[in-house]
């Protein structure tokens, strides 16, 4: 369970409820707006989960899911978040490693 408006005490799974809810109501048509959530889990407070909301209609338009942590695209081969040369050396998982050197030389 993750909290998405703290204002409105709304999480992931009574948003996905809502939506569910909204789609039925609507005979399987798509959520055009967030604010038409409205009647179900209210009016927004301070309004800074309206960009989520939104983002979470069109995930939902098209997956079914809400989705609102999007997985990025992968890069360098599956691994995320390593540059080409870390990606690309073996490092060895022994011994005592050299703290005096940068962690990328010290393999060398």
């Amino acid at each position: 369970m993750v909290m998405i408006c703290q204002c409105r005490k709304i999480d992931d799974t009574a948003l996905t409820q809502a939506f569910e809810t909204l789609r039925a109501m609507k005979y399987g048509g798509d959520i055009e707006d967030a604010s038409e959530l409205t009647p179900l889990l209210g009016d927004f407070d301070c309004g800074g989960c309206r960009r989520i909301f939104a983002r979470a209609a069109e995930n939902f338009n098209e997956s079914g899911q809400i989705r609102i942590f999007r997985i990025p695209p992968t890069r360098n081969n599956g691994i995320e978040g390593l540059c080409s040369t870390a990606a690309s050396r073996d490092y060895p998982a022994q011994g005592i490693p050299n703290l005096r050197m940068p962690a990328i030389d010290a393999t060398v």
